[in-house]
């Protein structure tokens, strides 16, 4: 039987399938890859798809059959062919040689997919090799930047850290006696923050030596302030200034100017010294003076402010050259306060007689409730009513004396006072000249009641009383009857407004309280 070859393009299978398959693919049996059969047979050289002849017999003689209307007439016989040129078969020889050129290409052909195939997968090593050397680089270059990454990162590590000692080396250098250069170096850790901030083997001590840096700044500030106003004091006093400049100047060494050369040290503190014993003995000289001539003039208590300020700068001298110590200026200025206080109390007890005193309009201390501030007191309880004030102080044990005053007279200095009560119970006090303490051993007052008390009274019964306070003089007429009339010490308060007290078990109604402010 004939056939024709096939190769396995997939495994390079040889086969043989015989011309009379008709299939155009076939399975190979190795690898079962589909094999192109229409392919490969197309490839093959023409030749005929039919079986081989078989050696031609002698035909069969049968008898012959009436012809009938349709048939042929037969050619004649010099015409005769063989009935099938095919099947004279060929020489022995033709189908061998066929079968090995055809076999001779098949092996070409599949030698050429086998190349091809070859070709093909040496393509893909080629590919797969370049792949890998890709990779290899890729991985590689990946390495080499990590390496270099993880190397840079710990340089920068090492350049940070010296960065933050090179901070801490440039504070340690600053011997903070140089604002400019304090303020410098502040602004440039504050800029800097971000590099030492979170790093703890420097951040303490950073931290740490700004707040040293902030209060040497703030010293070294107020250290150049404070030499800016020493110097001004200096020149101010060398322009021979009057009371007004010289009053501020008093205020000046003695206010936040003493505080701060106290801080900066024993040189500060001594200069400010000389130049506060200058300004006071120069502003006491000035207002010695003033005083003196606005006196001679004075037709109202208003033009003898000055004598008021000469009172209080000396006794306030005298407080403190007794608490520094200081028993010679103590001495002297007691001594001019002496001598004040009673040329003063002169001029105004004369100034301020009956006729100048109707002269001057009564003010109702009843009129407004702020004006009045109580004393310290849980017990102490006062209400204004549209009849008066009552004032009222819990019986008890526990309860304690509480008063009220009146505020706005706290610069008050001479003054006449009326008020009309009624005491319920208790005791009540009425004092002028209040200052620190409303107590009789300090400023001038008087005590009402039943018992241990200055004028005995009634009570539940009307009172009508009149205090004055004028100079050195302190008097009191209760219903028409004067029932004190005091000389007021030097040592007693100068100035002060008028107020009450009244002891625990008091209860007391007031429905007038007016006063004539003379100075």
């Amino acid at each position: 039987m004939a056939t024709f070859p096939i190769v396995c393009e997939s495994c390079s299978a040889n086969y043989s399938l015989p011309l009379t398959f008709v299939s155009a693919r076939a399975k190979c049996k190795k690898c079962g890859h589909s094999i192109d059969v229409a392919g490969q047979r197309g490839a093959l050289p023409a030749q005929s798809t039919e079986p081989a002849p078989i050696a031609a017999k002698p035909p069969v003689t049968s008898a012959p059959k009436k012809p009938t209307a349709n048939t042929a007439k037969p050619p004649a016989a010099s015409d005769a062919k063989p009935a099938v040129t095919s099947a004279v078969p060929r020489a022995a020889s033709a189908p061998l040689a066929d079968h090995d050129e055809a076999s001779g290409k098949v092996r070409a052909r599949g030698i050429d997919i086998k190349r091809a195939q070859a070709e093909q997968n040496s393509k893909v090593m080629k590919i797969a090799w370049t792949i890998a050397g890709i990779m290899c680089l890729i991985g590689a270059i990946f390495v080499f930047v990590a390496t270099s990454s993880r190397n840079e990162r710990a340089r920068l590590v090492q350049e940070e850290k010296q960065h933050r000692q090179e901070i801490v080396a440039r504070l340690e250098k600053n011997d903070l006696s140089n604002l400019d250069k304090i303020l410098a170096d502040i602004q440039f850790i504050d800029e800097e923050k971000a590099t030492w901030q979170k790093f703890s083997d420097v951040s303490t001590i950073i931290v740490t030596w700004r707040g040293k840096a902030n209060a040497r700044a703030s010293e070294l500030r107020n250290a150049s302030g404070t030499v800016d106003s020493l110097n001004e004091i200096e020149k101010k006093l060398a322009g021979n200034p009057g009371p007004e400049v010289l009053e501020n100047l008093y205020k000046d060494v003695r206010g936040e100017l003493d505080g701060n050369c106290k801080t900066l040290g024993d040189s500060y503190k001594d200069r400010l010294f000389q130049l506060r014993k200058q300004v006071d003995t120069t502003y006491v000289e000035a207002l010695a003076n003033k005083s003196a001539t606005d006196s001679l003039n004075a037709k109202e208590g208003s033009q003898l402010l000055s004598s008021g300020q000469y009172e209080d700068v000396l006794r306030m001298l005298a407080e403190e050259a007794t608490i520094q110590k200081d028993a010679d200026a103590a001495s002297n200025y007691n001594r001019r306060a002496t001598e004040t206080f009673k040329a003063i109390n002169g001029i105004v007890e004369t100034l301020f007689d009956k006729a100048y005193q109707d002269r001057v309009q009564w003010k109702d201390l009843l009129a407004d409730p702020s004006n009045w501030e109580a004393t310290p007191s849980e017990t102490l309880t006062y209400k204004f009513t549209g009849s008066g004030l009552v004032v009222t102080n819990a019986p008890g044990e526990t309860s304690k004396t509480g008063g009220i005053f009146y505020k706005t007279g706290r610069n008050w200095r001479d003054y006449v006072a009326e008020i009309e009560m009624k005491v319920d119970s208790g005791v009540i006090t009425v004092y002028t000249r209040i200052g620190e303490l409303m107590d009789t051993k300090k400023v001038p007052g008087i005590s009402l009641g039943k018992e241990k008390v200055d004028v005995q009274i009634e009570y539940d019964q009307p009172i009508a009383a009149i205090f004055s306070i004028i100079g050195g003089q302190f008097r009191v007429m209760i219903n028409g009857e004067e029932r004190k009339s005091d000389t007021v010490g030097r040592a007693l308060s100068r100035k002060g407004p008028v107020g009450i007290a009244v002891k625990a078990g008091t209860n007391v109604t007031i429905t007038k309280f007016r006063a004539r402010h003379l100075r």
